[in-house]
């Protein structure tokens, strides 16, 4: 028995190994860079907390971001379909108008002034029709914001649609009967997760400039979708008291970002005061 020849038996074991390892990586990369943004559009490459301040700081202009984000979404949602719910661009503009003009008469509403948002469609936004992803609401208006809305549009963020979620935010995996699914944002034959895989999509490409999920499931979506999701602390936030569902189901707000560091700063200072 020659055994100098298992050294060489096992370095060739090694050496496939590796190889199929790097390979793998190596698709996954290349799936990861074709569904980037365009790389021209400086604005929606900001993280959150720089894109706020620079439109406070008359930077960037509310209209400018607005346009960026609007862009994206008309390039990248039709493939993923991750935020649902979209409103009219001129009326959205008109609101990113109004933005601007308070700032140049020195009027900063508050730290999220300007900056375009979508919430997952389990919480109600006035004047938007939120579903919670079943047939029974989807012709549903409200005419009043859920606690977490009422914050953040009070802090200046201005509403541009929803993202999508399993019917009643119950289940892993991102799709309802009335808006259909979400796609994986690097390969739409693989699941967005859930049941945030609308705002998680929807962050990783670059459609918005945070992610603001609800409920116990925004970790296993932001994790599809190569983000970090943090819950905020039971009870940290106050519900409404017109709740259809249990409280159980989607009482706590989550906050996927890329890293769990200052760019959810100001959204969850907004949620907690």
């Amino acid at each position: 028995m020659d055994v100098s020849s298992e050294p060489t038996d096992l370095s060739r074991r090694v050496f496939l190994a590796r190889t199929a390892g790097v390979a793998a990586t190596s698709a996954l990369a290349q799936r990861i860079v074709m569904a980037r943004p365009n790389a021209s559009s400086a604005i929606v490459e900001m993280d959150g907390t720089a894109l706020a301040k620079a439109i406070r700081n008359r930077k960037i202009s509310s209209l400018e971001a607005m346009n960026a984000y609007l862009d994206q979404i008309d390039r990248l949602n039709p493939k993923v379909n991750a935020i649902v719910a979209l409103q009219d661009r001129e009326q959205l503009l008109a609101q990113a108008r109004e933005c601007d003009a308070q700032l140049a008469r020195g009027q900063v509403v508050g730290p999220l002034h300007g900056v375009p948002m979508a919430i997952k469609d389990l919480r109600s936004v006035r004047g938007i029709v939120s579903t919670q992803g079943s047939p029974i609401f989807k012709d549903h208006v409200p005419t009043e914001d859920s606690i977490t809305v009422a914050r953040l549009r009070s802090a200046g963020a201005i509403f541009i649609g929803k993202t999508n979620v399993p019917e009643f935010g119950l289940g892993s995996h991102t799709y309802n009967p009335v808006y259909g699914v979400t796609h994986n944002a690097y390969d739409q034959n693989h699941t967005a997760g859930g049941s945030s895989g609308g705002a998680a999509v929807a962050l990783a490409l670059k459609m918005l400039p945070f992610g603001l999920p609800s409920g116990r499931f925004c970790r296993p979506a932001a994790r599809t979708s190569l983000l970090l999701g943090a819950r905020l602390k039971r009870d940290s936030l106050p519900l409404n008291r017109s709740r259809r569902l249990p409280r159980n189901v989607v009482d706590d707000p989550g906050n996927p970002r890329h890293f769990v560091h200052d760019p959810a700063r100001d959204v969850l200072q907004e949620l907690v005061r």
